[in-house]
């Protein structure tokens, strides 16, 4: 039966696919590396100030021109050195990015430890929805529409919701840039 269907040979024994493609694929897999260029820091390090309140805020809350003057300012994590006791928590920060290019903007992507669900925002746009919990900070995706509205070498804001069900309490988040890099100059082990 010639029902073959894995593997690099067909049941006859030719050659699938070009084994020269095949050996690129697994020297980028091997070489190439992934670094996070920190954008906008989390406060795993050092805290960072955000405003910040437990008491349900107006639907517009995540909005570039809410008036958040009411709220508290703490330093993140919250949950951590600002104590964070109720179900839900909203935060706001302006930052500013500096230059980007293009391929930077494609690039980005949260750094974030939750406990539990989350929504970010970005000047106003739902930028990324995290369910569930982390116990470590993990990169989480940054859509599209929140790409276009991010404004290089300007004013920009942040706005996170987290609700909490059970168990441990904790949300801080902050935008890293990828870069890959090749170390195919590296020693090749044989």
């Amino acid at each position: 039966m010639e029902l073959e269907c894995n593997g690099l040979l067909t049941y006859d024994r030719v050659m699938k696919p070009d084994v020269d493609k095949i050996r690129a694929s697994n020297q980028k897999a091997i070489y190439r590396k992934l670094a996070l260029s920190t954008l906008l820091p989390t406060s795993q390090k050092q805290s960072r100030s955000w405003k910040f309140t437990t008491i349900s805020p107006a639907p517009n809350w995540f909005a570039v021109d809410f008036d958040d003057s009411a709220w508290s300012s703490g330093p993140g994590g919250f949950g951590g050195p600002t104590p964070w006791r109720t179900s839900d928590i909203w935060l706001r920060q302006e930052f500013d990015l500096g230059g980007l290019g293009a391929d930077d903007l494609q690039n980005l992507a949260f750094t974030c430890c939750h406990d539990e669900d989350c929504e970010i925002y970005l000047n106003g746009v739902l930028a990324s929805r995290a369910p569930g919990c982390t116990t470590t900070y993990v990169l989480i995706a940054m859509n599209e529409e929140a790409r276009r509205v991010l404004h290089p070498n300007g004013k920009n804001l942040i706005a996170v919701h987290c609700h909490q069900t059970e168990g441990g309490q904790f949300i801080d988040v902050g935008i890293s840039k990828r870069v890959i890099t090749d170390d195919s100059a590296a020693p090749r082990k044989r």
